[in-house]
C-alpha cells in the first residue's frame, strides 16, 4: 500500500490498518456471510520507503482484496495507492490441459466468461508449450465456480473438449545460492567461495559473470548448475519426492503436492502427495480396581492418521456454498417476478390503449348516428310530408274547379298517407330518444370502468 505522506510511526500505521479493515468490513461481510474468523491481516510492517506492506493468509480476504477498486483512496488525511496481488491462491487455481495453440488467451477468456463470471487471470504455463498445444493456468475468485469447473473435469472451448484439473505445485527444491547444490542454504554452506551457476568459476567480480560461458560445474552439461535438467538436481528431487511419499505426515496440514510424471512409479495413478488428516481417539482407562484409594489414570490423547475429511473448513465451505446458492435462488426468483410484473404492466397498458380506442370509436359511431338521425328527422320526414300535403292541396283544388268525384279516392289515399307519415315520424322520434337515453347510460358505465382500470394501473405503477 503506497502512502502519501509516507508512514514513519508504528502507531499511525496501526491506526491506518484498523481504518482499512473497517472500510472493507461491510462489503466483505456481504460477500462472505459465512466467514466466522476475525477480520485482520496476519502481518504488516512499514517498509524502507515508508509504505505499508501486508500479508494475508485468509483465502477469502485475500481474494476480496485482490480487486484494486475495493481499497480506500484516502484515509486519515493520507492518499493511498493499492498494489493488490497479481495472482490468487493455489486453492482457486485450475489447469486446462493441452489447449491448442490456435486458441489465443483472448479467445479463451471470451469463451470462459460466458459461463464463469469470476475469471481473475489466465496465463500459459512455462515449460508446457510445444508445436501444437500447451497448458493454461486459470484463476477464479468464486470458490463455487472453481469447484464446479474442477469437479466437471472437462471444458468446452469452441467445440473442443479439454481436460481440466486442479493446480497442484510440484515440490520445490531448496538450492544454495553460494555453491548451487540442493539440500542446504547459503548460511550453512561449507564452500570457500561463491560459485557462479553459469560457468562454475569464482564469482568475486560479478560483472565478469554476466555473459560467461554456460557449463554446469556439477555434471559438465550445457546448462546452468541450478537447472532442473541437471542430473544432480533431478536425483535430489527424486529422493525428496520418495521421502515425502513415504512420510506424508511431514507435510503441513491440508497441503497437496503434485508428482511430476517422470517421478511416478510404473503403473502408479496417484498424482499428488497429501498430508493425512489427524483424528483424535481416546485410549482405554487403566487403573487398579482392587485399590479403593487409587485414582484412575489421566486419559492420554493419541492421534492417528486418517483419511477422513470432515473438518471445520469443509463445513464452512458447505455453509458458504449453500448460502451462495440461496442468494442465487433469491436473485433468480426476483428476476422472474420482475419479468412477470413487467409483462403484467405491458398487458395493462395494452388494455388501456384498447379501451381508449374503443371509447373513441364509440364516440365516433355515436356522432355518425346522431348526424344521420338529425338528417332523417329534419329532412326526410318533413320533405315527404310537404310533398304529400302539396299533392293533396293540388288534387283538392282540381276537384273543386272541375266539380267531379273522380279525385275522391286519391284524396282519401293522400290523407291516409299524411297521417301515416306523421305517426311514423312520431314513432321514430320516440325510438331514437329511448336509444339515446340507453346509450348515455352505457357510456357512463363504460367511462366508470375505464377510469377505474386506469386508476388501478397508475396505483400499481
Amino acid at each position: 500500500m503506497q502512502c502519501e505522506p509516507k508512514l514513519k510511526d508504528q502507531k499511525n500505521a496501526a491506526k491506518l490498518v484498523c481504518e482499512i479493515l473497517n472500510y472493507v468490513k461491510g462489503d466483505f461481510t456481504k460477500q462472505n456471510p459465512a466467514y466466522s474468523k476475525p477480520l485482520l491481516f496476519d502481518m504488516w510492517w512499514i517498509d524502507g520507503s515508508g509504505n505499508l506492506q501486508m500479508i494475508i493468509k485468509s483465502i477469502e480476504l485475500y481474494v476480496f482484496l485482490s480487486n484494486k477498486e475495493r481499497y480506500p483512496h484516502e484515509l486519515m488525511n493520507m492518499k493511498l495507492t493499492a498494489h493488490p496481488p497479481q495472482h490468487l491462491p493455489l486453492q482457486l487455481t485450475a489447469i486446462i490441459k493441452w489447449l491448442k495453440n490456435s486458441v489465443t488467451l483472448e479467445d479463451l477468456n471470451e469463451e470462459l466468461k460466458i459461463k464463469y463470471k469470476s475469471i481473475f487471470n489466465t496465463e500459459e504455463m512455462m515449460g508446457t508449450a510445444n508445436d501444437r498445444n500447451r497448458h493454461v493456468r486459470i484463476e477464479m475468485c468464486d470458490r463455487n465456480e472453481f469447484i464446479s469447473l474442477v469437479n466437471g473435469g472437462i471444458i468446452n472451448v469452441y467445440g473442443q473438449i479439454y481436460n481440466v484439473d486442479e493446480y497442484l505445485p510440484a515440490p520445490k527444491i531448496l538450492i544454495c545460492s553460494k555453491c548451487n547444490l540442493p539440500g542446504h542454504t547459503k548460511k550453512s554452506c561449507e564452500s570457500r567461495c561463491e560459485i557462479c551457476r553459469r560457468c562454475g568459476g569464482d564469482r568475486i567480480n560479478r560483472e565478469e559473470h554476466l555473459e560467461c560461458t554456460i557449463k554446469c560445474h556439477n555434471c559438465d552439461g550445457d546448462h546452468t548448475s541450478t537447472d532442473y535438467k541437471c542430473p544432480i538436481i533431478q536425483e535430489f528431487r527424486a529422493k525428496l519426492i520418495n521421502e515425502l511419499r513415504k512420510n506424508p505426515s511431514r507435510l503441513p496440514p491440508e497441503v497437496q503436492l503434485f508428482i511430476p510424471s517422470d517421478y511416478r512409479r510404473a503403473g502408479e495413478t496417484t498424482k499428488k502427495i497429501a498430508a493425512p488428516v489427524t483424528q483424535f481417539r481416546p485410549s482405554n482407562l487403566n487403573y487398579n480396581r482392587n485399590d479403593l484409594n487409587a485414582w484412575p489414570q489421566i486419559n492420554p490423547s493419541t492421534y492417528i492418521s486418517s483419511t477422513i475429511t470432515t473438518n471445520n473448513a469443509n463445513i464452512n465451505d458447505s455453509i458458504e456454498s449453500m448460502n451462495n446458492e440461496l442468494i442465487k435462488i433469491k436473485e433468480n426468483h426476483k428476476q422472474e417476478q420482475d419479468k412477470i410484473e413487467m409483462k403484467y404492466k405491458n398487458h395493462l397498458n395494452s388494455m388501456n390503449q384498447a379501451w381508449m380506442i374503443l371509447q373513441q370509436q364509440n364516440k365516433t359511431q355515436s356522432e355518425i348516428l346522431m348526424t344521420m338521425n338529425a338528417a332523417i328527422s329534419q329532412s326526410v320526414f318533413p320533405a315527404c310530408q310537404n310533398i304529400v300535403t302539396a299533392v293533396f292541396s293540388v288534387v283538392n283544388k282540381l276537384k273543386k274547379i272541375l266539380k267531379t268525384d273522380e279525385f275522391d279516392d286519391l284524396i282519401l289515399n293522400l290523407s291516409t298517407e299524411i297521417s301515416y307519415l306523421k305517426e311514423t315520424q312520431q314513432s321514430y322520434s320516440n325510438h331514437q330518444s329511448s336509444l339515446l337515453q340507453l346509450t348515455n347510460k352505457q357510456n357512463e358505465i363504460l367511462n366508470l370502468a375505464l377510469d377505474s382500470l386506469l386508476l388501478n394501473t397508475n396505483g400499481q405503477q
